[in-house]
């Protein structure tokens, strides 16, 4: 005990090598995984070195983080899932452990691309999959080239979803200033600026242990390079919906599986009108807005997120047996 906060009065007043800060960022994602009851494995796939968390027998149930963060985001949710799932939790390209190549295409079609490689090299048929921000945003041009992979799907707060043409009002202040000059307000210079971006994606703050803060904080410094990579994706596939290039609504509508939208209304990064624009594109598909959430409903309202989620796969799992003849 005494050492544990020796180190975590040390790391606040003096600057810990980025590689040693990185190396215990690491070890602590390892032992999360085992805590959590997970295998940690790799996968070379797209020619990406992918990390991920695999765990449990049933239907498989892959979670797809958004950006600037990491799998470990769903592991507070975890927990509340009750059935029994075949659990797959990867990195995204460019994220936590996974490969750090900055000439890959981080535009969420690539990340689809992405995805179909990672699916195919585990051969893994039909999933349900629950994704969050860009990595919702991947998911749903997965969709377009690949439903009937998709058993049912769970976005949260979705990257990108905004009237055509776009309006001032159906933007948070974090993207306005992000369209209207380029600056990526969840860069950070140092360590202390971190709490500031905390805020802004998550509206209510989990607990965090020691010193966890600053370790966040020195990694997301850390991957400040792909993070920029991955916000310049996002924004070139906005001006490309914007410009017409691509239809929203086309995308929209290819989601012909089982799908439902989770949005807090407290979010800073995605406005939480995007909700109102999917549900006036496609009122079979159920919308939750969750009162006093932000950006992340995984982490601030897990149990009510795992319980959506799982009340979704359910419903088609128990669709799907009583579907099959019996003999």
């Amino acid at each position: 005990m005494l050492s544990a906060l020796a180190f975590y009065i040390w790391s606040h007043v003096q600057l810990i090598p980025a590689e040693v800060a990185h190396m215990t960022y690491s070890a602590g994602q390892t032992a999360a995984a085992y805590f959590y009851g997970f295998h940690s494995r790799e996968i070379t796939v797209d020619g990406c070195t992918t990390r991920y968390l695999e765990k449990g027998q049933g239907p498989t149930l892959v979670l797809l983080h958004g950006a600037g963060v990491s799998k470990e985001t769903w592991l507070l949710m975890v927990p509340y899932l009750f059935q029994d799932y075949h659990l797959l939790i990867p990195d995204l390209p460019g994220h936590g452990q996974s490969c750090r190549d900055l000439e890959r295409d981080f535009t969420v079609e690539g990340n689809s691309r992405w995805l179909k490689s990672y699916l195919d090299s585990l051969n893994i048929g039909r999933v349900h999959l629950a994704a969050h921000s860009v990595g919702a945003s991947s998911v749903g041009w997965f969709i377009k080239e690949n439903s009937e992979r998709v058993e049912s799907v769970t976005f949260i707060a979705p990257a990108g979803v905004e009237p055509v043409p776009a309006k001032i009002s159906h933007l948070t202040l974090f993207m306005q200033e992000l369209v209207q000059t380029g600056r990526n307000r969840l860069n950070i210079e140092n360590a202390s600026d971190f709490e500031r971006v905390a805020r802004m994606t998550v509206h209510n703050l989990p607990w965090a242990l020691w010193g966890s803060y600053r370790f966040l904080a020195w990694e997301h410094m850390r991957n400040a390079d792909q993070l920029d990579k991955v916000i310049n994706g996002i924004l070139k596939t906005r001006d490309d919906i914007q410009s017409g290039r691509k239809s929203l609504e086309e995308l929209v509508t290819n989601v012909d599986m089982p799908a439902q939208v989770i949005w807090g209304e407290m979010d800073k990064i995605m406005h939480v009108a995007g909700a109102d624009i999917i549900a006036g594109m496609r009122p079979d598909i159920k919308v939750h807005r969750l009162a006093d959430v932000g950006h992340g409903p995984m982490v601030e309202a897990p149990q009510k997120t795992a319980e959506l989620i799982e009340t979704l796969v359910r419903s088609v799992e128990s669709e799907s047996y009583n579907n099959v003849s019996t003999y």
